[in-house]
Formats: C-alpha cells, structure tokens, sequence
C-alpha cells in the first residue's frame, strides 16, 4: 500500500518541484500548501521508505519553496499570505534542515489573537468587521504551534505558544472535541494537535487523555488516515489495525483512495462552521493531497507495530 501511494505521490510532482491539489474557483489550484503538506507527509515515513527517489523529491519541494525567496505563503499565486499556509512551509523547512527566516516566524507571531488562538488571515481592505477568517482557528493553530515550537528559546516564541496551548484546552473544553475551521473532518485538528503535545511534552499520550476513540466512525478515507494517525501517536495499535485493513480494501489502482469533498470555504459570518455542515462549500482534493497523509499513517503505523513487536520479543 505505502509503496503504490508513494508511487503516485513521486508521479504527480511538477516539474518545479511543486505539489498542486485541490481547486476553488476563485483562487485555482493549491501549490505551496500542498507541496509543504505533502514534503512533511512524505518526510516523517520511517527510514525504510526515504529511497533516494523520495530524497530527490523532497529536495526539488524544498528548493521549489524557496526559489524566489519569499517569507510568508499561501493557498495559491492568486491568494494572500495565510498563516496555515506558512505555518506548513516553516514546519517543512524545517524538518528538511532549513533555517526559516526571521520574518516568517515573525509574521506567524503577528498573527496571534487575544484569546491565544491563531487566525488565518489578519484584516485586510474589504473584509466585515468580525470576519470569521480573522478569527482563532483550532485547526490552524495546531499547526502553528509545531512550527513555533523549535524556536521556542525565545522568551517570544514560548509565551506565544503557552497561550496558544491554553486556547487549545479552552476549546476543547467547549466544544468537547477538537473541531476544525477550514474542513469537514472529524480528526483533522485532533490528529495535528497531539503531534503537537508529543514535541512539547516529549512522552507518549494515552488515546483517552486526548479524546480520541478508538471504535470512531469515519466519513472519508482522509478521516480514517488522520485517525490513524492520532491512534499511532498514542500508541493505540490494535485499533489502527482496524482502519489499515479498511484502508487497504479501498486504495484504488492507481495507489491513490477515493475522495470526498471536505475542504471547507466558510462564510465570513459563519464563526463556527462544525455546527453548520451544510452551511459552507466543501471541496474535494484530487488525490495527492490524501494518499500523503493515509501514505504517511499507514507507514508510520507499520514501523511503530514492527517497534512495539521487537520491544515484545526482547521483553
């Protein structure tokens, strides 16, 4: 399954080393954002998959990010800097040994709100007052705090995120899950924010403690690869086995799995679009996107299986 998805995901690579999925007619095709999401996916497999062919590929995704020595990104060439965007690239700079610059950092930081949360955007000309886009995102600031977190020597940097891990609880507390802004998924914000608590805490979190259920359902084969993931995080194998088979039985031909339109545009009035699933239009990626993430899962899921089975035999 890993080696037919990787297959698919080295294929679609564009000649300027640029990953491109998704489509919303008003702003195109995804380019910086897919290549960082994708360059990350494909950068956390365990060793026995980074061949030399996926280390050509991850290098021509980094180059391509910083070819014209930009310092923030976005969705597209025909939308703005964003703070998802940017948070992703400076993630994947850094996992590949590239120091992001200042100014990127900075302008993360910027975008910070009062109640610890990070917004996608920060107001701009033509934009309602309380625009819903201006606002904290649990989904984008998980995120944001990976990417913060290895400069968090910085008295900035720290305090920053201590308040962001604060909103975090404040949400989740609320809301009794960990909802997600800018998609129709139930796993998406949970499975980024336990990465989170890994770099931060550095020791292994029980699926309980982070709300994670193991006999979940799933709407979309992205959902199961990023509750697969949570559940691999935190050490829930025999469940994930579950989802691997489930998995396996719906990877198509060409290595990729079906897709479904979950990629969410909300409304600028609407605040809290989890408790309006019909409200908002959603969009489905071409494939790329979730043979990256279900790829990256499945692997992950194998290697930590293979671990926990030698650490049995040594035992």
């Amino acid at each position: 399954m890993v080696r037919r998805a990787l297959d698919a995901i080295l294929d679609a690579q564009d000649q300027d080393g640029q990953w491109r999925d998704f489509e919303i007619p008003e702003v195109g095709v995804s380019d910086a954002w897919v290549t960082a999401h994708v360059g990350l996916k494909l950068r956390s497999m365990p060793e026995q998959w980074q061949d030399v062919r996926v280390r050509r590929a991850l290098s021509k995704a980094v180059d391509g990010l910083q070819l014209d020595a930009k310092t923030a990104w976005s969705y597209s060439d025909r939308s703005p800097a964003d703070t998802d965007s940017t948070a992703h690239v400076v993630l994947f700079l850094n996992k590949m040994g590239r120091t992001p610059p200042d100014e990127s950092l900075r302008f993360l930081l910027d975008r910070q709100q009062p109640d610890g949360g990070f917004a996608t955007f920060l107001p701009r000309l033509g934009m309602s007052q309380g625009h819903s886009w201006t606002t904290s995102h649990p989904d984008v600031t998980a995120v944001v705090v990976q990417a913060l977190w290895p400069f968090s020597i910085a008295a900035q940097v720290a305090d920053s995120i201590r308040r962001a891990r604060q909103y975090m609880t404040n949400v989740n507390n609320e809301e009794q899950r960990w909802p997600a802004f800018w998609w129709s998924l139930d796993w998406f914000t949970a499975a980024y924010w336990i990465e989170a608590l890994k770099a931060m805490d550095g020791k292994l979190l029980r699926a309980e403690d982070v709300g994670v259920t193991p006999a979940a359902r799933v709407r979309s084969d992205l959902d199961a690869g990023l509750l697969l993931q949570a559940l691999t995080s935190t050490g829930a194998c025999p469940e994930a086995q579950l989802l691997v088979s489930r998995l396996a039985e719906r990877q198509l031909g060409s290595g990729l799995w079906p897709t479904l339109p979950v990629l969410r545009v909300t409304r600028p009035h609407v605040s809290r679009p989890w408790l309006a699933p019909n409200g908002c239009p959603l969009y489905a990626d071409r494939g790329v996107y979730s043979a990256a993430t279900i790829g990256a899962s499945i692997a992950r899921h194998i290697s930590r299986g293979a671990t926990d089975a030698a650490a049995a035999d040594h035992r």
